[in-house]
């Protein structure tokens, strides 16, 4: 049958077909096609792209003004909420333009209300709000009503699926610029100029990635009601990845629920970020999988999501319980606040799912975006909150101190404590950080005059400035007084004389941070409250020997004079010359050795002894706080060397 010819099996396709078939897929688009895409996106969404280059030329002018890239960023948002809004409903010219005017005007208001200076916490607080309620009127903005089907979700899957799309490009060629700039750097010897690499990611994050974003926004959005394919990756990811996370949180949070009812505690702090994870997760496989609940073969979707919200319910008490607890002890701050928002909003989101049949996925965008809009402004803002909360934190404080009375302030009282000092500054700053301290200024009466008091005026004349922070100036009340005894730097490296001890260990500790060390003899601590250096060991019984550093520093003050060691202030009032050398004074348990022409860093040794134990003190470093009647002291910070035997 092959007679006169040789055999040559004939293959359906050749390595050829296969490069061919393959560049036919792969063709590029070409240069024209490009331009025509970028021109039809101008076109379309023209402030958003001018908003977003905007931006990004302010951030590489690395202007002072950091209000202008934070609006312009939240513009980006906005402008193209407004635009999609208005493509979709069909509006008039007239109106889109009334509608972007409306949107430039409420930047224009963000502008100026945000401060000058850098933004601080609060700022940026207020800005993420924003941000999050106008990426969430992206997302439902055009589909408000009824009778849109499929298209809400279909909508928001492309514009997810084409931001991560956009964040890859980007990412990439950000990466491949770089490098090449490095590479231009190392084998051409072409040295850039300072911030390219930082102006790079400008152009390619403000320009770039937005423009390859809005080339992939649908149009038209009406038609994507009619679209029923599903991409089967993103089953698979909620399947296979999101579900057994949801799984793994449900059961850790449970027991964890289990636990703290048996033990019958609060629960901790902590507990917060694991509920909003589990949170996150099953509502995004919930969002993810939402188009093919009702489908036959998958069945099991409604049964997920039945039963996630009411998983979810009982566990958004635990955010609330632990927040609720904070609060108690510390007032609000926008943290807390914001936490037991979204836990509340969780709530009532999984009470409104589990109460109703049809669970329309658009009530999720929808109410959260009020919820961020609610607590940016107002009364009821986050930033109001926390003001008014810890304002009435420190009137509390301040009325404990005797420092206020019936809502003012009484200018013969003490200064506090430095404990509620300390306290009392640190309210000060919160509230001076959010231009919170109108009510405290109310407290002054007439004292406070036509000009405004300072935030420092206030600290002044309550008396809780740091000691020293003014100089020699006079305080208006009796203030806690600074007292610190420190070996010059020369003998910081001085030899411990460690005869007939047993042990020996280098002490460091401050108020609130107490120290501690066990070793084979027994352990040595500092108790940072009480000002105390203490040796406990088992073999003794128990009882610990103590030497009280606060108590010590009461009368090391009254013995240690700015103008030489105690001894040569005595000599000099009865007009003998001081000796030179060493001078050593004997308070108490407390030694003080002096060097005549040294005498403001003396070496001061305390010693304690109780049966055959015997703890000694040498004290490199002592600073404490004397009250004004010289009456009590509070260990600040201690450096010494302690010995026992």
């Amino acid at each position: 049958m092959f007679a006169g010819r040789a055999y040559q099996p004939r293959l359906p396709f050749s390595v050829g077909h296969i490069f061919t078939d393959t560049f036919e897929r792969m063709a590029l688009p070409s240069l024209r096609h490009l331009l025509d895409s970028a021109t039809v996106t101008l076109r379309r969404f023209p402030l958003v792209l001018f908003t977003s280059a905007s931006a990004a030329v302010a951030v590489m002018a690395e202007t002072r003004q950091h209000r202008i890239p934070a609006v312009l960023g939240l513009g980006i948002s906005l402008l193209f909420a407004i635009a999609i809004i208005a493509e979709r409903r069909g509006w008039k010219p007239a109106t889109t333009i009334g509608a972007n005017a409306l949107g430039v005007g409420f930047l224009l208001f963000y502008f100026f209300s945000l401060p000058t200076r850098d933004l601080e916490l609060p700022d940026a607080i207020r800005l993420a709000l924003l941000s999050l309620a106008t990426h969430l009127l992206c997302a439902f903005g055009p589909f408000v009503g009824r009778g849109y089907g499929n298209g809400f979700w279909k909508y928001n899957q492309t514009l997810f699926l084409r931001t991560l799309t956009a964040a890859l490009f980007s990412v990439t060629l950000y990466a491949g610029l770089g490098l090449a700039v490095l590479a231009a750097d190392k084998l051409l010897e072409i040295e850039p100029y300072k911030n390219i690499y930082l102006d790079l990611f400008c152009v390619i994050a403000g320009v770039f990635n937005t423009w390859f974003f809005l080339a992939g926004v649908p149009k038209p959005i009406g038609a994507l009601s009619d679209s029923s394919d599903y991409p089967k990756g993103l089953k698979i990811f909620s399947q296979y990845v999101l579900i057994p996370l949801v799984g793994i949180y449900a059961l850790i949070l449970y027991l964890y629920s289990a636990k703290i009812l048996l033990s019958w505690s609060w629960p901790i702090g902590w507990t917060s970020m694991p509920v909003f994870i589990f949170s996150v997760a099953g509502i995004l496989a919930f969002l993810l999988l939402y188009p093919i609940r009702e489908r036959e073969e998958h069945r099991w979707i409604a049964t997920y999501a039945r039963w996630f919200f009411y998983l979810l319910l009982p566990l958004t008490s635990l955010p609330v319980l632990a927040m609720w607890q904070r609060i108690g002890d510390y007032g609000f701050t926008e943290q807390r606040y914001l936490g037991l928002v979204l836990a509340v909003w969780l709530a009532g989101l999984a009470l409104f799912m589990i109460l109703t049949r049809q669970r329309s996925i658009r009530i999720i965008p929808i109410s959260l975006c009020i919820v961020a809009a609610v607590v940016t402004y107002g009364p009821w803002s986050a930033t109001s909150v926390s003001i008014a909360s810890q304002t009435a934190r420190l009137e509390q404080l301040l009325v404990q101190s005797n420092l206020l009375k019936d809502g003012k302030i009484l200018p013969t009282t003490p200064a506090p404590d430095p404990a509620q000092a300390d306290t009392i500054r640190s309210l000060f700053q919160f509230l001076r950080e959010r231009d919170g301290l109108g009510e405290v200024r109310q407290w002054f009466g007439s004292e406070a005059g036509a000009i405004p008091l300072t935030a420092e005026q206030i600290e002044w004349k309550l008396g809780v400035v740091y000691p020293g922070e003014y100089g020699d100036a006079r305080p208006p009340r009796p203030i806690w007084k600074s007292f610190t005894l420190q070996q010059s730097s020369t003998s910081d490296s001085r030899a411990v004389d460690v005869a007939g001890f047993s042990l020996y260990v280098r002490m460091s500790g401050s108020r609130g941070i107490d120290w501690e060390k066990q070793t084979p003899l027994g352990t040595v601590s500092f108790d940072s409250e009480r000002g105390v250096v203490l040796f406990s060991t088992t073999t003794a019984g128990g009882a610990a020997l103590e030497i009280n550093l606060a108590e010590r520093a009461l009368q090391l003050a009254d013995s240690v004079s700015k103008r030489g060691s105690p001894a040569a202030d005595r000599q000099r009032e009865e007009g003998e010359n001081p000796p030179q050398g060493r001078v050593t004074v004997q308070v108490e348990d407390a030694t003080l050795e002096f060097d005549s022409q040294q005498s403001q860093n003396p070496v001061v040794v305390m010693e304690r002894t109780l049966g055959t134990r015997t703890i000694r003190c040498i004290v490199r470093t002592l600073n404490a706080s004397i009250a004004p009647e010289g009456r009590q002291a509070q260990i600040r910070f201690l450096d010494a060397d302690v010995l026992v035997k």
